[in-house]
């Protein structure tokens, strides 16, 4: 029977430590998987004796200013429906300085104003997956997809918006997905960015967590580990 290729996607590098770093690896052969690192990060994961592919290019910048506007609205509705305004003391203090980074900051504040509550949160999920759709690095991760066809792809990272691409291209090729949530504060945070088929949580209380937060998603996509 074929081996299972398993595709770790490390958009940066704190999938590094969690995964290419420990025991992950090994656990994984020893359940005959072809586990192969789709690597953003510089480090070379062929002198760890692991198979690797490159995974080239950026996202859109307007897929950036899409998650901006997302973690905005989110936290706002966060406040709302749990009545607690410790969320919004997890907001970042945008720069003003410069043009270019005072025009970005307006087309956050439209995105964010014209996008509002559960509807609105919806709408930016899809618009970034769109805008991401629409660039060169999606292409590429689709035409990696297409050549290698892996079984399975785990996101070691739900933070970052280079994970975008690379799991919306998996999606439109019917490919299944999987992200780790690495950090017990991550969710209140409102850090999620990507929409892969199932989700990895550290215990049955960050599962609740995930629901409450994101009754959407469904029990039964997310796995204690």
């Amino acid at each position: 029977m074929k081996n299972k290729k398993i595709f770790i996607l490390l958009p940066d590098g704190i999938g590094l430590r969690n995964f290419a770093f420990t025991s992950f690896v090994e656990l994984g052969k020893q359940m005959d998987w072809e586990v192969i690192f789709w690597n953003h990060t510089p480090f070379d994961l062929q002198e760890l004796g692991y198979k690797e592919i490159k995974l080239e290019g950026k996202p859109r910048a307007k897929t950036d200013l899409l998650k901006r506007a997302k973690i905005e609205v989110e936290l706002n509705y966060f406040t709302r429906k749990f009545d607690d305004q410790v969320f919004q003391t997890y907001k970042f203090n945008n720069s003003k300085k410069g043009l270019k980074t005072r025009v970005k900051n307006i087309l956050v504040s439209v995105y964010s104003k014209y996008n509002s509550g559960e509807k609105g949160l919806q709408l930016l999920r899809n618009k970034m997956q769109a805008s991401e759709r629409k660039g060169a690095f999606y292409l590429h991760c689709k035409q990696v997809l297409e050549r290698e066809q892996p079984d399975f792809i785990f996101c070691t990272n739900q933070r970052p918006v280079t994970a975008i691409a690379p799991l919306t291209a998996a999606q439109d090729l019917k490919i299944p997905s999987g992200s780790f949530i690495f950090s017990w504060d991550n969710l209140p945070k409102a850090t999620i960015v990507v929409q892969p088929d199932h989700y990895f949580v550290w215990s049955d209380h960050m599962k609740q967590e995930l629901l409450n937060y994101y009754p959407f998603i469904g029990s039964e996509k997310i796995h204690v580990t």
